[in-house]
């Protein structure tokens, strides 16, 4: 058998700390990768939001090899996905992903569902409830 060599490493954080943001609120935020490289941001909130190294590895991947997606991309190609069931479950104050972002996809994805609920992506027993609805209604069609 040949082991290949990891192409992108789990690397670790070189720096990390607290920003005080207000009103006794504070952001976990680290550094990592390489200080002389192209600089991304990424938030990831709620209880164990920073970053692991599956999550880095991943930043590592995308910048590679530019897999970003041109603005309007994904909406354009929606439409094909009609008939697939979708049910959307998104927090109203998710910071990574503003509540019209999941609208534009449910109004392009014929069929979908759109449920927004009063937390962020994490969501809690309100998110839960409407992701077992929607489970219970896939397993019975």
């Amino acid at each position: 058998m040949v082991v290949m060599p990891e192409r992108f490493p789990a690397i670790e954080p070189y720096d990390a700390g607290m920003l005080d943001v207000g009103d006794g609120q504070r952001v976990y935020w680290e550094i990592s990768g390489n200080p002389a490289g192209k600089p991304a941001a990424a938030l990831h909130g709620g209880p164990g939001g920073g970053s692991s190294p599956g999550r880095r590895r991943l930043f590592d991947h995308y910048f590679a090899h530019a897999a970003w997606l041109e603005g309007g991309d994904l909406l354009r190609g929606v439409p094909r996905l009609a008939g697939i069931r979708c049910v959307l479950i998104h927090g109203r104050f998710d910071i990574g992903s503003p509540p019209d972002v999941p609208w534009l996809l449910h109004r392009a994805w014929p069929g979908s569902d759109l449920h927004l609920v009063r937390t962020g992506h994490q969501g809690g027993a309100e998110m839960t409830e409407h992701m077992m609805t929607a489970l219970n209604r896939f397993a019975r069609t």
